[in-house]
């Protein structure tokens, strides 16, 4: 191809542009940088300035950190050893009583032996003097008030602070603790101003001989006034650089730490200057406002004339101290000062240098110019041949990829596999057909259709079966419609099948769709065939009715869930959707929702219900879980505790249960009365079946410090029968570390002599089934005696569930039944009324 001369010109006037706009940038860019290194250089003054005071600031921020950290902690401090000492205090009162009770209780009586423990302990004095023992009983009488003989003798349970706190109250508590030693705090008045209350420790110990509480207490701010001059001692003697410390002062201007020493502040009767009164207005203006720096005048140490400071001013945050950190700036200006004498030295020697590098890169740019012209040159000939070229194959390849478009634009909208409309086509015709329906009033159906056991196919036979299988499907499907309906392939084994218009009735489409899905399952169970084997399908079908106020979305989730209850009903049938299934699908939703925020904020409650034995008398407890729910109430288990299985919930809830069951019977065991109690929990499937199960289970045991005996956990039958094997084997583990098993419902399941002789039960529970009946049925009087003298056979403890009546109760006491559970004994309750009527029983 030639070149015009046009074209052979075009090179010349790009070698002389080249030159020129070079030659232009090189000097442009000169002068700019020029000008940029002189504006670095003012900067960079600047910046030097501003990294030293920065510097500065952070030196003081780092002092101000160190100093509020041991502030911090001394505060933190105070109560610590205040209730280290006032535990040695009471300790040595309780060893000095308990030895005299030791020594003296064979030669008094008690009236005179709690007279010598009072007269020994009434003239002990400690803490310079302010110390003192006090007694009470733990009815709330005081027994010994040295400092206030006159309420020896007198019961005040009711005895408040200035805050309204119970004085007598909190140290009975203390005293009933676990332990059977605590603190308290509350407010008494001051020693040095009787009208004045301020805040006091008190550590009070359980003296069993005499049920006494023996304690022994302080103010706090004894110990924090000792702890402070302490602090001051310590800050006064850090420095920041050579002029630099920190002084410090109070909320009203007063000086406790000096401004211009590493000494204390003097309380002389001169005033304080006016340089010193206008910095300590700035540092409470500061403090007030939350902190930060000022400068101030102030007199230097070296020339006496005032000089520029700079302060970090802070709230210490305790005892209404205000904490300044000050350093000359003198200080500071010297370092800067040198620093910028080495940056201008350094700069200058640099601008000769960045000069003849700016000449020598203009030199060497104007040949580099020239050279790269001479070689486009070149180059935009070989360049204008390939031109030619490429665009007669970019014409070829234009025409390819309109050829192809069309097979683009099937693909995007077909399932590859069996070459039906895909999920986005169907979507897209379904809602053309709902707008269409709402313009007619017409009704239309959509059918969604799944394979039973497809997956049994793909494994046995391979997935090139189950390809086949699809597309053999997907023929008869399309077979069955007619050519204005869509058929898709939703996903895997799933099809859809969209009628579009059937009938102006709904009746009548129902029948219409009806017609199909029916003709479509005779299609489907036909026998198919693969390379001479044969295989039989079935399909589950749903169908819900295309009217044009639905939602395309929604029409398939309410097939779908037609389906579903379809392969519920059996498989290879069809299911027309109800509004009831959404209901219940949509309560059920809720239920979960609501059932996890239950689980996070702790709104499941044990309830407990009571066992006794023959005699009537109380031997344990079942835990019953409740839902207290915020709008609803109190939420019966079997509306909950389906949904917590069938969404795995069932393990949190488990989990809760068994914590605060296992809390409970720790608590129980700290009562005489109620030490003896067992109780029962009930423990789900997914639960038993937990690996940690085991080792949650011992964990608690340790935790809450447990009798394993006292536990008892309830299987179900049907958790048993599930895996014999396994159950047998973490029953006996557990078995081994003395936790026990109750068989619960036992009749209603899979009962079987031959499992039950093999587990190792402790107790068997009648189901309320058998009960009910009792006495009149004859049958389940059979049935409950002989239960009942199997387990005598086995050694095993029998609780009947559910004895309402007296009547029923007499029977079984009849039959020899040793344990009994149900309203005729008491209702499930909370733990509080449970622990009530358990001690009013005793």
């Amino acid at each position: 191809m030639q070149l015009s001369d046009k074209s052979r010109t075009l090179p010349r006037l790009h070698l002389t542009g080249t030159l020129l706009l070079v030659t232009f940038l090189t000097l442009f860019l000169s002068g700019f940088f020029t000008w940029q290194r002189i504006h670095e250089h003012n900067a960079s003054i600047q910046r030097i300035e501003a990294l030293s005071l920065q510097q500065l600031q952070q030196r003081l921020r780092r002092e101000m950190s160190a100093i509020r950290t041991d502030i911090d902690y001394t505060q933190a401090q105070t109560e610590v050893e205040l209730r280290q000492r006032l535990v040695e205090m009471v300790d040595v009162a309780w060893t000095t009583a308990n030895a005299l009770y030791l020594e003296q209780s064979p030669d008094f009586d008690q009236a005179s032996l709690k007279s010598l423990l009072v007269e020994t302990l009434r003239p002990l004095r400690f803490f310079d003097g302010r110390g003192y023992y006090f007694v009470g009983e733990m009815s709330g009488r005081f027994v010994l008030t040295p400092t206030s003989p006159e309420l020896e003798g007198l019961l005040m349970p009711d005895n408040q602070d200035d805050r309204g706190n119970y004085i007598v109250r909190g140290l009975l508590e203390a005293a009933h603790s676990p332990e059977g030693a605590g603190f308290h705090s509350y407010r008494w008045y001051r020693p040095d101003d009787a009208e004045r209350m301020a805040d006091k420790h008190v550590y009070v110990r359980h003296f069993a001989p005499f049920d006494w509480l023996i304690g022994a207490g302080d103010y706090t701010y004894e110990w924090e006034s000792r702890l402070q001059l302490k602090l001051l001692a310590q800050i006064r003697n850090r420095r920041i650089g050579e002029t630099g410390f920190t002084a410090v002062i109070d909320t009203q201007g007063q000086v406790l730490l000096s401004f211009d020493s590493q000494y204390p502040a003097e309380q002389g009767e001169d005033a304080p200057s006016v340089l010193e009164q206008e910095a300590i207005v700035l540092m409470l203006e500061a403090a007030a406002e939350g902190g930060g720096f000022i400068r101030y005048l102030w007199p230097s140490p070296i020339t006496g004339e005032n000089t520029w400071k700079t302060a970090l001013v802070e709230p210490a945050g305790h005892w209404d101290w205000v904490l300044v950190s000050t350093i000359f700036e003198d200080e500071v200006s010297g370092i800067l000062k040198d620093e910028v004498q080495v940056f201008e030295a350094s700069t200058s020697s640099n601008w000769y240098t960045y000069l003849a590098v700016t000449l020598v890169s203009l030199i060497f740019a104007v040949i580099g110019s020239w050279l790269f012209s001479r070689w486009s040159s070149g180059l935009f000939h070989a360049y204008h041949e390939e031109l030619s070229a490429q665009s007669a194959e970019l014409k070829r390849k234009a025409d390819e990829l309109t050829l192809s478009e069309s097979n683009i634009r099937h693909l995007a909208f077909h399932d590859v596999l069996t070459g039906l409309a895909n999920r986005r086509l169907l979507i897209d015709r379904l809602q053309q057909q709902l707008h269409q329906n709402q313009r007619s009033t017409n009704f239309g159906a959509l059918l969604f259709i799944d394979l039973d056991n497809f997956k049994t196919l793909n494994d046995t036979l391979g997935h090139d079966k189950g390809d086949d299988l699809l597309r053999q499907v997907a023929h008869r499907i399309s077979f069955c419609v007619r050519e204005e309906d869509t058929v898709a392939r939703f996903g895997g084994d799933e099809f859809v099948v969209m009628l579009g218009t059937l009938s102006y009735d709904e009746a009548d489409a129902a029948a219409r769709a009806r017609v199909v899905a029916e003709k479509i399952l005779t299609t489907l169970r036909q026998e198919y065939h693969f390379d001479g084997q044969h295989y039989f399908s079935t399909p589950s079908i749903g169908i819900t009715l295309i009217h044009g106020s639905a939602i395309a979305e929604e029409l398939l989730k309410q097939a779908d869930l037609a389906m579903y209850r379809a392969k519920d009903a059996g498989r290879n049938c069809l299911y027309f959707f109800d509004p009831e299934m959404q209901q219940a699908l949509s309560a059920r939703a809720q239920m979960e929702s609501e059932l996890r925020i239950a689980l996070q904020q702790e709104q499941l409650l044990l309830y407990y219900q009571p066992q006794v034995n023959a005699a009537g008398k109380l031997i344990g407890a079942e835990a019953l879980v409740r839902w207290q729910h915020p709008q609803r109430g109190l939420v019966a288990p079997a509306e909950f505790i389906p949904v917590a299985e069938a969404s795995g919930l069932i393990l949190s809830l488990g989990s809760i249960v068994l914590r605060q069951a296992c809390q409970q019977l720790s608590v129980w065991a700290s009562m005489p009365s109620l030490s003896e109690l067992s109780l029962s929990v009930n423990i789900s499937v997914h639960q038993f079946k937990q690996p940690g199960f085991v080792d949650e289970i011992l964990a608690l045991v340790e935790r809450f410090q447990l009798v394993p005996q006292r536990l008892k956990l309830e299987l179900t039958e049907s958790l048993l029968i599930d895996d014999m094997a396994f159950s047998i084997e973490r029953m006996k583990y557990l078995k081994q570390k003395g936790v026990g098993f109750a068989l619960d419902d036992f009749g209603t399941g899979y009962s079987s002599l031959a499992y039950i002789k093999q587990l190792p039960l402790d107790q068997l529970k009648i189901d309320r089934c058998f009960i009910d009946g009792l006495p009149d049925d004859a049958n389940d009087a059979a049935i409950t005696r002989i239960i009942i003298s199997l387990a005598k056979e086995l050694n095993l403890w029998v609780v009947a569930e559910g004895v309402e009546t007296e009547a029923q109760w007499k029977f079984l006491q009849a039959i020899g039944c040793p344990g009994y559970q149900g309203y005729l004994f008491g209702r499930p309750v909370s733990a509080e009324e449970f622990m009530k009527s358990a001690l009013n029983s005793k």
